[in-house]
């Protein structure tokens, strides 16, 4: 199979996907013409770039008969632009110094409808202070910011634009989009389980912590039944027990429903620990 396209004034062209990461770029006519050959069946995303001009990207579906006359236009390449706020209160004893002083935090940019990162910039540029950062290059579409701080006692609390949330929520660029505001924060609480089996004693599980906008934690209980973490967010969530959660797909809302039951209610505040009683769902796969 191969792709007949027109891309005026691109320097160079490519298809790819998740398993086929592209061939040589082909030679882009002076007209804006060219031809891959041969392409697998499959989704492609196929992107156009050039230095002056911008970059562009089309989503293609490739099956046993060749594609022609699908056209790529360029689009000025636009800079996704952030800041983090720190809101930290907890002082290490005798210092004055916020427990967390050097948060790892970590900001990811990924297209919203596709798994393919092609010509997205890996990481964001950072000021000296690691207050402000910049997604250089992004292409016009949909996508989704991940921050996280793996390891830390603190936690993201909102990441905002023009005072929408984004979290976990995809929002459009298109030329220079933001600020991003992501806000850092020390305020957790605590979570204290106790897992017991369906004969009523303790046993080793894993707990699942789901909060209203879809946050997820999980927690592991010993053989004695026992779950505790000091490092959650405050607010609402609801909570389950799993012997085993590996085909257990917590993550959607009706699968849970239809599956786990509605969970039991859990308030964390902060500097509090909310104790729970929880008894194992056991879930059976097909």
């Amino acid at each position: 199979v191969s792709l007949q396209l027109a891309a005026m004034g691109a320097s160079w062209i490519k298809a790819t996907n998740s398993s086929f990461m592209g061939q040589p770029a082909p030679r882009v006519q002076p007209d804006g013409t060219f031809d891959i050959a041969p392409v697998q069946p499959g989704s492609y995303m196929a992107s156009g770039w050039a230095s002056d001009l911008g970059m562009a990207q089309a989503r293609v579906e490739v099956g046993s008969t060749d594609i022609d006359n699908l056209v790529l236009t360029l689009q000025p390449l636009g800079n996704v632009v952030g800041t983090v706020r720190y809101e930290l209160t907890h002082a290490a004893s005798g210092s004055g110094v916020s427990r967390v002083t050097k948060p790892d935090l970590r900001v990811e940019l990924k297209p919203a409808e596709s798994t393919i990162n092609y010509g997205l910039p890996s990481e964001p540029t950072w000021d000296s202070e690691r207050l402000n950062f910049v997604f250089h290059g992004v292409t016009a579409d949909r996508y989704r910011i991940n921050a996280s701080l793996p390891g830390e006692t603190a936690y993201v609390k909102s990441v905002t634009l023009k005072g929408q949330d984004v979290q976990n929520r995809a929002f459009g660029v298109e030329g220079t989009t933001g600020p991003i505001e992501i806000v850092i924060s020390d305020d957790t609480g605590g979570v204290d389980a106790m897992v017991n089996g369906g004969d009523g004693k303790p046993v080793a599980a894993y707990v699942v912590l789901i909060s209203a906008n879809g946050q997820e934690h999980t927690l592991v209980s010993g053989d004695d039944g026992h779950a505790k973490n000091e490092n959650i967010p405050p607010g609402e969530y609801r909570a389950w027990a799993f012997d085993n959660i590996d085909s257990v797909p917590y993550a959607e809302p009706d699968w849970m429903a239809r599956n786990a039951g509605a969970g039991e209610k859990v308030t964390v505040a902060t500097g509090g620990t909310a104790n729970i009683a929880l008894k194992t769902t056991t879930v059976l796969t097909e």
